[in-house]
């Protein structure tokens, strides 16, 4: 099962390569992958995951442009992230492994796109929602019976609550962050970004997913800085560092709690 998983995130990986540098151009669902350079349509053999990239040695079969290694890495990435997800989480339904593998694609989008071109495609953010609504559900749907007085609206609005205000608390503080800098200090992609993570998360590990990003965030500037590759007025992409903060708050985040409760 772990190799079919693992087969289809790199389909997926490729139609996410696809997506990352179209971001929300609608023609990519019915516009045929071309080479970059000599705009050639591809064939059906030079678009298979990671193997294409290997036969042709990373050129244009036609030009003889070298291929950008963004490709068969993000391939890898997203089949090895799609067999983390389905070995590491608790996947109680197939709602439940769709929406995650679907968070999961959504997230290695908005990663490399705005590590490339500072953008968070909308599209990622819709799609990191949709996920997010159906994990919820999910989680409702299987707990019903331990709450047989509610109906499953009353338990989705009692339950909810908690995590939709955590989602505007995070996504209003980012706001205030975006006014304040007049949008070059933060971008709004981030505002909505940080408002998925805290519908995801909910307050205690929203926290911790913050923390990261900005830790993480300030001695990666500090490195480049230092490096004499960014002055202190030079733009850095935030979002991979939120979803760097997020994998982290889902992976050690009740430790993360745990361990800082006992120095409180």
């Amino acid at each position: 099962m772990e190799l079919i998983v693992f087969l289809s995130g790199l389909a997926f990986g490729s139609f996410a390569n696809v997506l990352i540098d179209r971001g929300d151009d609608v023609s990519v669902l019915y516009d045929r992958s071309r080479c970059d350079f000599c705009k050639r349509h591809l064939s059906w053999y030079e678009l298979i995951p990671v193997f294409s990239f290997l036969f042709l040695r990373g050129q244009c079969r036609t030009c003889r442009k070298k291929l950008s290694l963004q490709y068969p890495l993000v391939e890898l990435c997203m089949g090895l992230s799609f067999v983390g997800v389905y070995s590491l989480f608790p996947l109680t339904s197939y709602i439940s492994l769709v929406s995650y593998l679907i968070l999961t694609f959504s997230f290695v989008v908005i990663f490399i796109a705005d590590l490339k071109y500072f953008i968070i495609p909308d599209s990622m953010i819709i799609l990191s929602l949709l996920s997010g609504f159906f994990l919820f559900l999910s989680s409702q749907l299987l707990t019903r019976s331990a709450h047989p007085n509610l109906g499953l609206g009353e338990q989705i609005l009692e339950y909810g609550i908690p995590y939709f205000g955590t989602g505007l608390v995070a996504g209003s503080f980012f706001l205030l962050l975006w006014i304040f800098t007049k949008g070059k200090g933060m971008g709004f992609g981030d505002v909505k970004l940080a408002f998925v993570m805290g519908l995801l998360l909910k307050a205690p590990k929203t926290i911790v997913a913050l923390y990261v990003a900005f830790l993480t965030g300030a001695l990666y500037g500090v490195i480049l800085i230092l490096g004499k590759k960014k002055s202190l007025k030079s733009a850095v992409a935030f979002g991979p560092f939120l979803i760097l903060g997020f994998l982290v708050s889902v992976l050690f985040g009740e430790q993360i709690i745990q361990l800082w409760q006992t120095f409180v």
